[in-house]
């Protein structure tokens, strides 16, 4: 990784009881979700020291409780430091409600100052999605001048999280990995998912995207 993050935000995964534990949803009806990616990517962010802090960001209600960013945080190995994990909860938990919640974090901390860049961290399918809807919602801020908004616009990157895993773990098992995210990619799930995310997409770049704020 080329450089290192004043804060990283990652976004949480819908996930399932069974048994009294929680176990990752794989995919949902719209396809394909994640199989632990972003995790994994969380956690060699912060063991390779390339950011400090990790931001979950995820709901917090009745309807939006399968994407808790304490449940999230509870699938991190024990030899992670959770003094460097914080909890950002939203309303809804969805992509609209991340976007919004971490436009509100980074205004009310004004992170925009800092001299390292902030990365949102999620799947890579994933990434042009709450990017285009980060930066359609961040123009109509009122609580963020338009200069500060080029200025946030400017040192938000995108993470994908399967580019971080072959990137940083190394355990040897590289050819492994690379197939491990390419059957992930390659399922008939993940071409239903990917219809959804250049539908929302295109939404977005038009104007049309409708978020659900209940």
């Amino acid at each position: 990784m080329k450089s290192n993050y004043s804060i990283v935000f990652l976004l949480s995964v819908d996930f399932f009881k069974l048994n009294s534990k929680y176990k990752l949803l794989l995919e949902d009806e719209s396809g394909a979700l994640d199989k632990g990616f972003r995790i994994r990517a969380a956690e060699l962010l912060l063991k390779d020291k390339i950011t400090k802090k990790i931001v979950i960001v995820g709901g917090k209600n009745e309807k939006w409780k399968k994407f808790r960013p304490d449940v999230m945080e509870s699938f991190f190995t024990s030899d992670v430091d959770k003094d460097s994990i914080e909890k950002l909860y939203c309303v809804p938990g969805n992509t609209c409600g991340n976007a919004k919640s971490i436009i509100s974090y980074i205004s009310e901390k004004k992170l925009w100052k800092q001299e390292n860049p902030m990365g949102i961290l999620t799947n890579k399918y994933h990434l042009p999605r709450i990017i285009a809807l980060f930066q359609y919602m961040l123009g109509s801020f009122k609580d963020v001048g338009e200069k500060e908004k080029k200025e946030i616009l400017a040192k938000i990157k995108k993470i994908s999280a399967e580019d971080v895993i072959l990137k940083l773990e190394n355990n040897g098992q590289l050819d492994s990995i690379r197939q491990e995210i390419e059957y992930f990619y390659g399922q008939e799930s993940m071409r239903k998912r990917e219809k959804s995310e250049t539908s929302g997409l295109q939404e977005i770049k038009k104007g049309s995207y409708v978020c659900s704020w209940d």
